[in-house]
């Protein structure tokens, strides 16, 4: 039971049903039902860009880290015209190679 009017729910993972109530100048009114629906708003895929100037020699391998993204289970990488990737994709780390 909560008095006041506002109510704040933590860790919420799935929908639910609440009831709820007012009391006003001693007047209490009935219970209503009221769902609670949760969306997920966080995508499994994360698709981290390397983008910019790339100023290196030919062959050189170069190694780009991303940091862990909640929830994320595929990373899907994106290069510049001039590096391919050798290996990696699909993880946070990736290998590639500036040609």
């Amino acid at each position: 039971m909560h008095t006041g009017t506002n109510y704040s729910i933590s860790s919420l993972t799935s929908s639910q049903n609440y009831y709820v109530q007012t009391t006003t100048n001693g007047c209490v009114s009935g219970r209503t039902n009221v769902l609670v629906t949760v969306n997920s708003i966080v995508p499994d895929e994360i698709s981290p860009t390397i983008n910019g100037l790339v100023l290196l020699g030919n062959e050189d391998t170069l190694i780009y880290t991303c940091g862990a993204a909640n929830f994320a289970h595929k990373y899907n990488w994106t290069t510049p015209s001039g590096m391919t990737i050798l290996s990696g994709q699909g993880t946070r780390t990736i290998t590639a190679l500036a040609n």
